[in-house]
């Protein structure tokens, strides 16, 4: 069964469209996957992983001005 995990990527308040994502997955025994994606005009994306792993960091690539954060 996979996992679903939305994000609303904004800047300033508002949605930031085009943006780079990248989530990086940690898995049992130190076994890792990366997903990467770029946003919908709305801020939003999707990202479908199996449930072997969590969700470790998810990088934002700078877009629109902002600057990278990793939360």
């Amino acid at each position: 069964m996979g996992l679903q995990l939305t994000v609303t990527i904004l800047g300033g308040g508002q949605p930031l469209a085009n943006a780079e994502v990248i989530l990086v997955l940690q898995g049992y025994g130190g076994l890792r996957q990366t997903l990467e994606g770029r946003t919908r005009a709305d801020g939003v994306l999707s990202f479908q992983y199996s449930w072997y792993f969590r969700p470790a960091a998810l990088i934002v690539v700078p877009a629109g001005n902002f600057w990278s954060m990793l939360v």
